[in-house]
């Protein structure tokens, strides 16, 4: 019963998928006009607080680089004297760190604020 509902899904979106492939483009009204005169998108001025910036110290044989948006600190990455260099990622924004590395690399998603209000 299975495989004869599975094929008859196949059959479906292969008859859909091949009305579509046919299917003609839409008649343009009459009445249609080209504007010229769409205006230009807002400039964005380069602000120099939004520049990551990158503070590097040491600590024992390990060397810290600290990245800092706005003098908040989201990301550390840490290059040991022995072993492979490793991040420390603020993902929420409250200040805890998580270690991310290794195998189980987890995806980390870049993230902006767009808009605050205070």
């Amino acid at each position: 019963m299975k495989k004869i509902q599975l094929l008859a899904v196949l059959v479906c979106s292969a008859m859909v998928t091949s009305a579509i492939a046919q299917s003609k483009e839409h008649p343009k009204p009459k009445d249609l006009q080209v504007v010229d005169d769409v205006p230009a998108p807002p400039q964005v001025k380069d602000d120099p607080n939004f520049e990551a910036k990158v503070t590097t110290t040491k600590k024992g044989t390990d060397t810290i680089e600290e990245y800092r948006i706005n003098g908040k600190l989201y990301k550390m990455r840490v290059v040991p004297a022995n072993g492979p260099a490793y991040f420390l990622v603020d993902t929420k924004g409250d200040g805890s760190f998580a270690r991310v590395d290794g195998p189980d690399l987890k995806m980390a998603v870049p993230t902006w604020v767009l808009f605050e209000w205070k």
